[in-house]
């Protein structure tokens, strides 16, 4: 078993639920550095209607970054990328075994309150043009590439694991997880709408 992560000296709270993470598996062998996800996963797009109807359906975003998002959205082509090269996105802890791989991501509050604005770029599908956006909005595209493409995959957000990390005990689960309050912004939620008819 091998443990990708590399540490961010100001991401203290990441660094801390990392240590809790691997001390459940005292065999594995940490590596100081980010996995690298599969070429593949270069084509996979984000359907603008999809994500227009979830974000029209939640209802635990602010209204105004929700109303902001779909703004952007409208002008942008029907099929968008998160990412073009794998060098260019990470997650934050991947373990591996020899029959499956495993991604994580630590979620502090910036990934619900979509309030960083600096330029980042999204892709056109069809042209891997960049297409500039408030950084804000490219997290929340490549949040959502993540759960709909990456299996298995846990998120746990920083407020829930400050409630309960005396009691979580990380365990390597199928499919999507997700450990939020019941009253926060989940993604889980999120992607069933993106995914409904």
């Amino acid at each position: 078993m091998h443990v990708y992560y590399k540490p961010h000296a100001s991401r203290s709270s990441e660094r801390a639920f990392f240590d809790h993470l691997v001390a459940h598996f005292p065999e594995a062998k940490v590596i100081d550095e980010n996995f690298l996800v599969p070429n593949y996963t270069m084509s996979c797009t984000i359907n603008k209607g999809q994500l227009t109807k979830a974000l029209q359906k939640d209802i635990y975003l602010a209204p105004n970054k929700r109303r902001e998002c779909i703004d952007i959205l409208s002008a942008c082509p029907n099929e968008l990328k998160a990412v073009v090269d794998p060098k260019s996105i990470s997650f934050d802890i991947v373990i591996t075994t020899t029959q499956q791989t495993y991604y994580w991501e630590y979620h502090e509050n910036q990934h619900r309150s979509l309030n960083v604005t600096r330029p980042q770029a999204i892709y056109n599908s069809t042209s891997n043009t960049p297409i500039i956006v408030p950084r804000f909005f490219q997290r929340l595209l490549r949040d959502v590439w993540r759960a709909l493409y990456f299996q298995p995959y846990t998120i746990v957000w920083k407020d829930w694991f400050d409630r309960h990390k005396s009691t979580y005990k990380p365990a390597l689960q199928t499919e999507f997880n997700e450990f939020s309050q019941t009253d926060k912004f989940s993604f889980k939620r999120f992607i069933e709408d993106y995914k409904s008819e």
